[in-house]
């Protein structure tokens, strides 16, 4: 039986997953945990033995250096304005028994999709559980991926505004730009693009503290990787959030063992690369990281910041799309020199990250647990052990327009998953008056195209010529066979004529809850939701039930239970 929204009781509930796991080796997971035994351990139990197993191996093999550690994230900390709980949490990894509950993402425009906001926050939440069962300090740490050079993804956002529209917003366009995405400079792109989100939720009763947020932090940075980690911190600072910025300095220099292993054994590491993405392969899917011939998982910044892969071949190390060439020589001596010229790709980057943080595990998104799958060879390279997996949660939140929409219709959200691409059939069956309509039209044709056929058989019946019954078989000539055809599409448009408002708002609901097709929290940033609820509601998604991967987070706003639950309602009702 379907659940419908009144029929979610409670204001967090768990929703359907499965449709939503896009990443076909997620979904194979969810299905079947023990298919990816011995390449993955996941958790989805503070409880489950994998995490207890995983702190005991950190204790035993963490080759990082705790103390200089918390004074990189302490001094980070300090340059960002963290409140005094982030501050207080850095400090703790100092301690000889401190684990680390890592996620992370690269920084981006408005923090990004609203997925980025909520893996910090789970982490928060499993930093807790964990230290009330095993009393021991365990410290949520989000990874500023600020070395990615991805401008188009870290450049735009979209946000979900006050009249109910998918708005789009960017900086302005930068081509070529192969520099990491923290060092972006904030200009007058970047205070039009706070001034255009912040005025699309205006009208929103929490709207102006978003602007505050927003402006402010902008106010105070110079550079997207200073602008993201600020808002990180307005938000989850006080709850106890550290960030970690791998690309200061003493980090690298910290970081910079991995790479010299890395340059001194480049055949062994390949080897470890190629072996993953046959492991991948033989489980019946494609490597998630491929990579060309001899590349290495390993950039080097040149002259002007720009990276480059490298890769090897012939004994000697090349740039790609550079003109620099030479031996491990030389590379060595610059790594001593300059350890920031070298920057970690996506494979690379889990077992820098584990080497400098006493990682017990990672909330990791469906994409990233794809290719995690395949990095159990490389972090097998470096005698290190790939932390446990806690699968991020996914958030949709239904907002009481749209409860209410829904509740009218008789479609629960997996329905409307799957009917995303063929929306208007789905409507067409759950608004009573075109079902209807379209019921009497499937009539009428089925009563002519019954006609043509019973005069096909008075045709036989009289020894009527071959040639002019078989004009009639199959449902009649081919001029009537047209002429319902085009009946049929006079139907359809006038049916989206007449009920047009019907259909635009079955279009915004889809919208709302499916952005450009894909789940909500991968396209609109948290703003859209922390305007309309407030920057506490955060404290309430943190509380909800660990277990649910699939969270709705029903509107908590008192109007919305009566909206939602009404029956009956006009087409016009509940909407604005």
């Amino acid at each position: 039986m379907r659940r419908t929204v009144t029929e979610i009781s409670k204001e967090f509930r768990a929703g359907p997953l499965t449709p939503l796991a896009v990443n076909p080796l997620f979904a194979r997971w969810l299905e079947d945990p023990s298919s990816l035994a011995g390449r993955l351990a996941l958790a989805l139990d503070p409880d489950d033995p994998v995490l207890a197993e995983a702190a005991g191996t950190v204790q035993r093999l963490f080759p990082g250096d705790r103390r200089l550690l918390a004074e990189s994230l302490l001094a980070t900390g300090r340059a960002l304005g963290a409140p005094e709980a982030s501050l207080a949490n850095a400090g703790r990894l100092a301690d000889p028994r401190s684990l680390a509950l890592v996620t992370g993402q690269q920084p981006a425009l408005a923090t990004g999709p609203a997925y980025t906001v909520y893996k910090a926050l789970q982490a928060v939440r499993w930093a807790r559980e964990l230290e009330e069962r095993w009393h021991r300090p365990v410290v949520p740490v989000f990874w500023l991926a600020g070395d990615d050079h991805d401008y188009g993804e870290a450049s735009g956002t979209y946000v979900w505004t006050a009249d109910r529209r998918v708005m789009r917003v960017r900086l302005a366009p930068r081509r070529g730009w192969r520099s990491p995405v923290a060092w972006l400079p904030l200009g007058a792109d970047a205070a039009l693009a706070a001034r255009t989100l912040a005025e699309a939720l205006a009208p929103l009763e929490h709207g102006h503290e978003v602007r505050a947020i927003l402006e402010g932090t902008l106010r105070a940075s110079r550079r997207m990787g200073d602008w993201f980690a600020r808002q990180l911190l307005a938000l989850l600072g006080p709850r106890g959030l550290v960030l970690c910025d791998p690309m200061r300095p003493e980090l690298r220099r910290l970081a910079a063992p991995a790479v010299e292993a890395a340059l001194r054994r480049p055949a062994e590491l390949l080897d470890a690369c190629r072996q993953g993405e046959e492991a991948v392969r033989a489980l019946g899917f494609e490597p998630p990281l491929r990579s060309r011939p001899g590349q290495l998982p390993l950039f080097h910044l040149d002259a002007a910041g720009a990276r480059r892969a490298l890769r090897f071949e012939g004994g000697r190390f090349h740039e790609w799309g550079g003109g620099w060439s030479g031996d491990a020589g030389a590379l060595l001596a610059e790594l001593e020199a300059e350890p920031e010229r070298f920057s970690p790709s996506a494979a690379l980057r889990p077992v820098v990250q584990d080497r400098l943080l006493p990682t017990v595990a990672y909330v990791a998104g469906p994409g990233e647990i794809a290719y995690l799958s395949q990095l159990a060879e490389l972090y097998a390279f470096y005698g290190q052990r790939p932390p446990v997996l806690l699968p991020r949660r996914h958030v949709t939140v239904v907002e009481r327009e749209e409860a209410a929409w829904l509740e009218r219709a008789g479609i629960d959200l997996e329905a409307l998953w799957r009917a995303r691409d063929g929306l208007d059939e789905l409507v067409a069956e759950a608004v009573p008056a075109i079902r209807q309509a379209a019921t009497e039209w499937r009539r009428r044709r089925a009563a002519v195209e019954r006609e043509l056929e019973a005069s096909r058989r008075f045709l036989e019946t009289l020894g009527a010529p071959e040639a002019t019954v078989a004009a009639t078989a199959d449902g009649g000539p081919a001029w009537v066979e047209g002429w319902l055809e085009r009946l049929e599409r006079r139907f359809r448009s006038r049916l989206r004529q007449r009920f047009r408002a019907d259909f635009a708002e079955a279009r915004r609901v889809a919208a709302a809850l499916f952005p450009l097709g894909l789940p909500q929290d991968r396209v609109f940033t948290l703003w859209s939701w922390l305007a309309r609820q407030g920057p506490d509601w955060l404290e309430e998604v943190a509380r909800a039930p660990l277990e649910p991967l699939h969270l709705v987070a029903l509107d908590p706003r008192p109007e919305a239970a009566g909206c939602a639950g009404e029956r009956g309602a006009g087409p016009e009702e509940g909407r604005r």
